[in-house]
């Protein structure tokens, strides 16, 4: 087995969970597809990451993160709330997930040494029948693949720590936000 060795300390980490409503009506969730730099490299995630000395609490870390990130402007997001804390096994990260709502549209900009492409999904597609299902994974933590949950959408898979952030938040509020149309509240 190729597993990277432990890390003795999880290392506090922060994401935004950015949610926006479109000029459709429908309420946004805002994600990365990650660079080849880093421990999460090419993964979709949420804007965010480790926690630096000059943050004054893991929120301020996930606002600057997401400035750093996507050009998100800190002062266009009230923070809604935080949902609980997730686990990452192999990098040793325990991110604190944080739901932030944007005010106004928000023009993109991608930082490309971390950050490929900024991604945008409608709790109606992530509601939608079928778009969860179990794959085949590889991890650093074991040989070949294995079946890991996750959700497939417009050919995009997500999985890992982001899975269980959005799972266990859909789970409490997405059915409360989606588009009254769509049929999932």
């Amino acid at each position: 087995m190729n597993a990277l060795p432990p890390s003795p300390e999880p290392v506090p980490s922060a994401v935004l969970i950015p949610l926006y409503r479109g000029e459709d009506g429908q309420v946004r969730v805002v994600l990365v597809k990650r660079s080849d730099f880093g421990p999460h490299r090419r993964q979709i995630s949420f804007p965010g990451g480790r926690r630096e000395a000059a943050d004054a609490s893991l929120r301020e870390t996930a606002l600057r993160e997401a400035e750093e990130e996507t050009g998100l402007p800190p002062e266009s997001v009230t923070i809604l709330g935080e949902c609980p804390t997730v686990n990452t096994i192999v990098s040793g990260f325990i991110i604190h997930p944080f739901v932030g709502w944007i005010d106004g549209p928000v023009a993109w900009k991608a930082d490309p040494r971390e950050i490929d492409e900024i991604l945008e999904f409608s709790l109606d597609e992530l509601l939608s029948p079928g778009v969860r299902s179990s794959e085949p994974q590889r991890s650093a933590l074991w040989e070949g693949t294995r079946e890991m949950p996750c959700f497939r959408i417009r050919g995009i898979v997500i999985w890992g720590a982001t899975y269980r952030i959005l799972d266990e938040w859909l789970g409490r509020e997405g059915r409360r936000l989606c588009h009254p149309r769509a049929g999932c509240a």
